[in-house]
């Protein structure tokens, strides 16, 4: 999803409701395996994105709830994605940190964060160099493995599994 609204559409009927806008672009929509959440971003893509946001919003709801606001070194890796876990409580994501100290260089951290209590808890290490990052990162059904390839290596898909 690339744009600046979020709308509900009856198939039936062909009726439109706007759930959510903004003058920002929405990105990275994420429905909760139990179909009754929303997640996603809220600012520009890429990796000099400003003012980022992340929203969840029960999916019969036009109230989103803010979960984590970007630094100015921060901001939500665009290829990183956005995954519920099967509890529909818990997003993983990616954060990608710039170097202030030293032009150009970054990291990468996965992250997991409780849409209720706001916990946020890194999964794994922080990624330094870029030939490691993660792209496209997917977590299986069960929310065991994740699955992802890296930024700057060849097409291979790997799989990470972890106790959750």
């Amino acid at each position: 999803i690339l744009g600046n609204k979020i709308i509900k559409k009856n198939i039936s009927s062909g009726k439109e409701e706007v759930l959510f806008e903004r003058d920002k672009q929405i990105y990275h929509l994420s429905i909760s395996e139990d179909k009754t959440t929303l997640a996603f971003y809220v600012g520009e893509m890429g990796t000099g994105g400003t003012q980022q946001e992340l929203y969840s919003m029960p999916i019969n709801s036009s109230k989103p709830k803010m979960l984590w606001k970007a630094t100015k070194e921060q901001f939500f890796t665009w290829h990183g994605g956005l995954n519920f876990f099967p509890d529909g409580k818990t997003l993983l994501l990616s954060l990608s940190t710039k170097n202030i100290e030293k032009q150009g260089e970054k990291s990468q951290q996965l992250f997991t964060i409780n849409i209720n209590t706001l916990e946020k808890k890194p999964l794994g290490k922080e990624r330094t160099d870029p030939n490691d990052f993660f792209e496209h990162v997917r977590l299986s059904p069960d929310g065991k493995k994740i699955a992802f390839s890296k930024i700057r290596t060849s097409g291979n898909i790997w799989s990470l599994e972890f106790d959750f």
